[in-house]
């Protein structure tokens, strides 16, 4: 995870860190910040999925999704990725 950080800054990228976390305030930062990567655990995304369904928000800058933690059904994975993220976007299992 952390060459994966350092690569993206070494490249420009910038981090973003959130002291606690607030699933609306996370929703926030991506939209406004035109976020393309992030690291969530799938109890997360889970509820991300409901937030959007309920109230959607504008994620299409966001490209790459990376979770670990616990295992995510490969069929919840294409619903995710469908729902909210851009066509060519894709999710990454941290192993």
């Amino acid at each position: 995870m952390s060459v994966a950080m350092c690569h993206g800054m070494k490249e420009g990228g910038v981090n973003i860190t959130l002291n606690q976390f607030d699933l609306e305030q996370w929703r926030q930062t991506v939209e406004q910040q035109r976020v393309t990567h992030s690291f969530l655990v799938p109890t997360v995304l889970y509820r991300l999925l409901e937030l959007q369904r309920a109230n959607p928000r504008d994620f299409f800058s966001l490209n790459t999704v990376i979770y670990g933690a616990a295992p995510m059904s490969p069929a919840r994975v294409k619903v995710d990725v469908a729902s909210f993220m851009q066509p060519n976007a894709g999710f990454r299992r941290l192993a």
